[in-house]
């Protein structure tokens, strides 16, 4: 669509040294390992909490998340941008990140804001979409994905994940009493621990992956589906 080729033009015309790197550590922490990491840690704690359909409700989400997007991928055979995959991955519509991203973050922020004071529970919802939004723009930036991709992918996502937090609140379990602040605190253990572990990992992945997109060697953006001809290279970018 117009759209995506419009879109991904304005993002590229923004790039810098230090954006390039911040964007391929926001994607890098978004890829399988380090979101399944963050998913068993935090699945682990909700056990020990005895919070056992949580646990399940959690890591089924990213179960299904991680079973449907490839085969929405398989189905509507979208080119990204940039041939950076092979395979079914070669395919864009709708963005992996994206969906498994709003998936776990959006359970993270339903957990963390569970126990809090009602004036609180806005601040775990507005870290999580946070997170969630600059992953996906990440996708973009790094020629990964055209914004309906990922537009996509946070709609699958996000029904995913509230398929799974109405199951979970249904099913009534766990302990009653208030748990404050301690499922934030818990969560963002978790969340540090990963980075710390598997970030330096994450990221020299992602400098292989797509310093050649960003460099601009030998990786052309292609065109978009629909109506827009798009002539973008990562150093410039013009919509016809």
């Amino acid at each position: 669509m117009r759209l995506d080729a419009a879109f991904a033009a304005g993002v590229w015309r923004l790039r810098q040294p230090w954006l390039d790197e911040t964007m391929m550590a926001l994607s890098g922490f978004g890829d399988g390992a380090p979101r399944w990491s963050v998913t068993a840690l935090v699945a682990v704690y909700l056990v020990a909490t005895r919070r056992y359909r949580w646990a399940v409700a959690l890591v089924a989400a990213m179960v299904a998340a991680a079973v449907f997007a490839p085969i929405l991928k398989h189905a509507f055979h979208t080119p990204r941008p940039s041939p950076l995959y092979a395979g079914v991955d070669a395919f864009s519509f709708p963005s992996g990140h994206a969906t498994s991203a709003a998936a776990l973050y959006i359970m993270l922020g339903v957990i963390a804001a569970e126990g809090l004071p009602k004036p609180w529970r806005l601040l775990p919802f507005g870290l999580a979409t946070a997170t969630v939004a600059s992953i996906g723009l990440s996708r973009v930036y790094l020629g990964a994905h055209w914004l309906s991709d990922v537009l996509a992918g946070l709609a699958l996502g996000s029904a995913i994940a509230s398929i799974a937090v109405a199951l979970a609140r249904d099913a009534g379990d766990g302990p009653s009493q208030p748990r404050g602040w301690r499922d934030g605190v818990a969560i963002l253990v978790c969340l540090g621990l990963v980075a710390a572990i598997m970030g330096p990992t994450a990221i020299a992945k992602a400098h292989r992956l797509y310093a050649p997109f960003l460099e601009g060697k030998g990786a052309s953006a292609r065109r978009p589906p629909a109506l827009s001809i798009a002539l973008l290279t990562p150093s410039s970018a013009v919509v016809i």
